[in-house]
């Protein structure tokens, strides 16, 4: 069992309790950070990493076991025409995201690099969808879930038969719960996950915003947030009506 583990870090919730998990278990954590050219939020991300990398080094015990980010950029990941294709089938099937094949292609040089997947309450987005009905998975050597590539769809298993999945298991608020036992939530401050922010503040009505808020996450978010999902919500569920 290795001291070392490579997680896939952009500074988001998920993302920032893995790699806090992976510090409470006694690991030396090597972030990993993909750089998505046209991302428009790549800045925010980095400096909640940095913010969140510093506080954590400011703790004894996590002193000298969080390495320097290691940024990937995307354009130097080899592509891999298979991996392509089965993304294009979980696309079509699940609506599964673009960024999941850039992923996948970076594991095939990092086997065993962990992502930040939670268990959800709801349906959850494409990639959970898609792990709930065509995965089987299993406990690794370190109890981590993976990809039981044996017993699994062929899509699932070039999307993600390298990857590890450590937080599977478990939702957001028990997430929350967890970090309080540690006396670690004050580190989530700084976490960002919005993909369309308003004045720098979280949007409330992105897909990562809306995830939070149906996950019971929604203290993160400002009231001018969360009014804007109340409002979004009324207008689909009126049109659903319609």
């Amino acid at each position: 069992m290795s001291s070392i583990v490579n997680i896939l870090w952009s500074g988001g919730w998920d993302s920032t309790y893995m790699l806090i998990q992976q510090l409470q278990k006694g690991k030396i954590v090597q972030p990993v950070y993909i750089v998505f050219n046209k991302r428009l939020i790549n800045d925010l991300e980095l400096k909640a990493m940095d913010t969140i990398r510093n506080n954590l080094l400011k703790i004894n015990k996590f002193k000298d076991k969080i390495l320097p980010i290691k940024f990937i950029n995307e354009r130097d990941i080899p592509d891999n025409q298979e991996i392509t294709n089965s993304r294009n089938y979980l696309y079509e099937k699940y609506g599964l995201g673009i960024q999941y094949s850039t992923i996948a292609k970076y594991a095939l040089m990092d086997k065993g690099i962990m992502l930040g997947l939670e268990k959800t309450p709801t349906k959850g987005a494409g990639i959970t969808q898609a792990i709930r009905n065509d995965a089987k998975l299993v406990l690794d050597e370190d109890g981590v879930l993976v990809i039981d590539t044996n017993n699994s769809d062929k899509y699932i298993n070039d999307l993600f038969g390298n990857i590890k999945f450590p937080i599977l298991d478990i939702t957001e608020v028990e997430m929350k719960e967890k970090l309080l036992e540690w006396n670690l939530l004050y580190i989530m401050d700084d976490v960002w996950f919005c993909y369309t922010p308003i004045d720098g503040k979280p949007c409330g009505v992105c897909h990562p915003c809306e995830q939070k808020i149906s996950c019971g996450m929604g203290y993160l978010m400002s009231d001018e947030a969360l009014n804007r999902y109340q409002i979004k919500k009324m207008i689909n569920d009126k049109n659903i009506n319609i």
